[in-house]
């Protein structure tokens, strides 16, 4: 071999060494354009996250715990005003399934394939046969879903829903009354269904904003006018959504590209006219209006494009659409003597008991209620912890004497 069939050999080689290095050690690139806000927004300013820390507020609300709910919240991402607002109004540890909550995949039905990197085997507007995203549902696998989990049937295809005879009882037409009124015809939990030009769509019905507690300075002006307008659950279009799922395609570090989806699990607002909201975000072909929900936002969902929209009621009002029963209340003649209560015990007491970690500045939230949660029973543990006790997380009587008492340790956060 000559010296310059060496020197060629030895630079093929080199060359192909450092293709090797960049194909396996760089992450992949993520796949998608970033969704650019229009409105009061400036053009490439961050979307902020849907993140949210609001007070509860003390006033009557009608959202009630259910099956459908804690199935369909347990999607959305932590964080989310919604969740936080179920949790804190009904007494559910429901929690969410998926820290950055579950994203959209065109056709996506198979719970075991969740947040697996997949190939899209069909196109979409947005989705592309052969490319890989996070696989997540769309909205009838989101949909079966929530219903397999509370222990409902759902129908096959929204087509057939429709259009089957069988399921004529089940329709309703929801647009022939004023929105506000949604909430008469359709229980928590029944389904809107949306026919379009070229794509179909389902949602699941949670209450309003009323149902949820905000206030008129959570909400502002604007938007407060629309608090009684119907919310739904749903999986679909959502820029927030975009921004979640990119922070978690660059967490794997893969070298293969992934594209990111254009949406995932959300509550969105409909009825109220896109020219009302004050924030637009362009995905994909699909423009997405949003209100700013106290350093967020809320979305709306526009049915104008819809050729046909109609309620669906479930026949019978099945148990998984009624209040979660409340645990049965401990017998006890005097309020304030001491009983043992531990994770799912619901009685008056345990009102004091979380009051008393609030002043003792274990417990940071002094919105109380009577049940007993997971997240009491972790409270409990730090004081028991503080005060060199058995950590069990069950407050017994002779814990509740201690507990207070004067000897008791209050809780000192420690830090820099």
């Amino acid at each position: 071999m000559t010296s310059f069939h060496r020197g060629l050999f030895q630079h093929l080689i080199t060359r192909l060494f450092v293709f090797l290095i960049v194909f396996f050690l760089l992450p992949a690139p993520v796949m998608g354009e970033e969704p650019v806000p229009t409105g009061s927004l400036k053009t490439g300013q961050e979307i902020l996250p849907i993140i949210y820390n609001l007070p509860i507020s003390n006033r009557a609300v009608g959202v009630k715990q259910t099956r459908v709910l804690d199935a369909a919240f347990s999607l959305l991402e932590e964080g989310n005003v919604f969740l936080k607002k179920y949790q804190e109004l009904t007494g559910s540890d429901i929690k969410a399934a998926y820290p950055l909550g579950l994203p959209y995949f065109f056709g996506g039905r198979d719970e075991a394939l969740l947040y697996k990197i997949m190939e899209a085997w069909q196109n979409s507007g947005h989705f592309k046969k052969g490319r890989s995203y996070v696989y997540g549902y769309d909205c009838i696998g989101f949909t079966r879903h929530v219903y397999q989990k509370a222990g409902l049937n759902h129908p096959a295809t929204i087509p057939d829903m429709f259009t089957l005879p069988e399921y004529e009882v089940s329709r309703i037409d929801v647009m022939s009354h004023p929105y506000p009124e949604w909430r008469n015809l359709l229980n928590v939990g029944e389904l809107l269904i949306l026919k379009g030009k070229v794509y179909h769509h389902v949602m699941i019905f949670i209450g309003t904003l009323s149902d949820y507690g905000f206030t008129r300075e959570e909400l502002g002006e604007t938007l407060f006018r629309y608090r009684d307008f119907p919310l739904f659950i749903h999986c679909a279009d959502n820029p927030w959504a975009i921004t979640r799922n990119r922070k978690h395609i660059e967490s794997l570090k893969r070298t293969l590209p992934i594209y990111d989806t254009d949406g995932g699990v959300h509550v969105a607002l409909v009825g109220v006219p896109p020219v009302q909201a004050p924030y637009t975000v362009q995905v994909g072909n699909v423009k997405v209006h949003a209100f700013e929900l106290t350093g967020a936002y809320l979305p709306l969902y526009d049915l104008s494009e819809k050729s046909s929209v109609l309620g669906w009621r479930l026949p019978d009002s099945p148990a998984a659409l009624l209040p979660v029963p409340e645990p049965a209340p401990l017998p006890q003649e005097n309020e304030d003597a001491y009983v043992e209560l531990r994770e799912g015990v619901k009685h008056p007491l345990v009102k004091k008991v979380k009051q008393r970690l609030y002043d003792l500045g274990y417990y940071r939230n002094n919105v109380v209620n009577d049940l007993y949660t997971a997240d009491t029973a972790n409270f409990i543990r730090l004081v028991q912890r503080t005060n060199l006790l058995k950590e069990t997380g069950v407050a017994t009587a002779e814990f509740l004497e201690f507990f207070f008492s004067d000897s008791v340790t209050p809780f000192h956060a420690t830090g820099p």
